[in-house]
């Protein structure tokens, strides 16, 4: 059944509705069987001069209180449709006025789930066998039936390579033997050459012969150090100056060493006559024991230690302002009840806000999508397929445009 709802602008079928007409004498009934002649009814295309409707409306179905208008496509064909009905040859129902806006589909042109299957099973059926490249087979070239996969190339070569000769290029024909056949060598040395060859003496070219294999296999445990240099044989030395003489004075002479040796005897004398018994008692030294060192440590006043930034400081500040039980306590107490104090109001404010923030669809978003649906099913609708690949007609290859139908004389080539 053809659909009018609602009118579509410039709809091939036109336009069909019912009305009905009011008495002239209100009696809260609706007019049976209304009387219409030529020139009640009249229409207007956005603002244009009122003209006669092609077809005068009929009570339809007869002698009842309805009233069917029928439009054309040029009658519909207008964003705004103004319908007039006025009774002028009598006093019989009221004047009536209808407005139309034409729009571009109708309800019926909305996706169902028939037409969203349709599109899913257009789509099931691409493959892609390289990833994000949809597989293509070509059975339209060019506005032209694909003929067989030989190729340009392909025909002028020919499947021995026999086209190759009629290519015009005159060093193919030096390609006619092996090219082993054509390595005597019958020219005359040059210069170069001839100094070469008196260098290499016999004895040096047999000794070429011991080149039949990769240096590195005839010397598997060599490594060579390279010599140090001036700066590594005096660092090696240890000498920091290059001037031998520089390096000569600053060591000891002997009367140096001769009193250094005086002074160290020296010392040890005066060690030993120290006495056994000073060492014996320690005397001179420490006596504390480790019990000594902890009652002087933690025995002092705190008082006389709590400079700012000292240990001792850190220490009484964390025990005097550490937050006890209780007021821990008395902290999570004050926030439940501040939870338990929220209002209705303050709840739905913030339910409201978290759907805000969640961007649920809307009626106009859900239209939105249809329509862009529709554009995605009018685009797949016009693939076509043929064993399980899209069929394509390739005009272009990495992005040159291509010519040819693949025949002899026309073959495939770029623009």
């Amino acid at each position: 059944m053809t659909s009018y709802v609602p009118i579509v602008k410039n709809n091939a079928n036109g336009a069909i509705f019912y009305i009905s007409l009011a008495p002239r004498t209100a009696n809260g009934q609706w007019q049976a069987n209304p009387t219409l002649a030529s020139g009640d009814v009249k229409i207007s295309l956005d603002g244009g001069a009122l003209a006669n409707l092609n077809t005068l409306p009929v009570v339809t179905p007869a002698s009842s209180k309805l009233v069917k208008v029928v439009l054309s496509q040029a009658e519909t064909d207008a964003d705004n449709i103004a319908i007039v009905f006025s009774d002028a040859a009598g006093a019989e129902w009221c004047d009536k006025l209808i407005h139309i806006q034409t729009v571009a589909k109708q309800f019926d042109d909305l996706a169902v789930q028939t037409d969203l299957t349709a599109v899913k099973n257009k789509t099931d059926s691409l493959n892609f066998t390289v990833t994000g490249m949809v597989d293509s087979n070509v059975i339209d070239w060019k506005g032209s039936a694909a003929p067989a996969m030989t190729g340009d190339a392909y025909a002028r070569i020919g499947a021995a390579g026999a086209g190759l000769t009629a290519l015009g290029d005159t060093r193919l024909a030096h390609l006619d033997v092996d090219v082993s056949s054509r390595s005597t060598y019958a020219g005359a040395d040059t210069s170069g050459t001839t100094t070469l060859l008196s260098r290499l003496t016999s004895t040096r070219a047999g000794l070429l012969d011991h080149l039949d294999a990769d240096i590195s296999s005839r010397m598997a445990t060599f490594s060579y150090t390279a010599p140090l240099d001036a700066a590594g044989t005096r660092a090696a030395l240890g000498m920091a100056s290059a001037n031998l003489d520089t390096q000569i004075a600053t060591l000891a002479t002997m009367t140096g060493l001769s009193d250094l040796a005086d002074g160290i005897s020296a010392s040890f004398t005066a060690l030993q006559s120290h006495g056994d018994g000073a060492w014996t008692t320690a005397s001179g030294f420490s006596t504390l024991d480790g019990s000594d060192v902890s009652a002087a440590v933690w025995d002092v006043p705190m008082a006389d230690h709590l400079g700012a930034g000292t240990t001792g400081d850190a220490i009484f500040q964390a025990g005097t302002h550490a937050p006890s039980a209780d007021s821990k306590a008395d902290t999570i107490i004050a926030d439940i009840a501040a939870l338990n104090n929220l209002s209705a109001a303050d709840v739905n404010a913030e339910v409201d806000s978290a759907i805000a923030d969640a961007a649920l669809a809307t009626a106009a978003s859900l239209a939105t999508t249809d329509g862009k649906v529709d554009a995605v099913k009018a685009k797949t609708d016009q693939f076509a397929f043929t064993g399980g690949a899209v069929d394509s007609n390739i005009a272009k290859v990495n992005g040159v445009t291509v010519q040819g139908a693949g025949t002899s004389g026309n073959e495939w080539r770029p623009a």
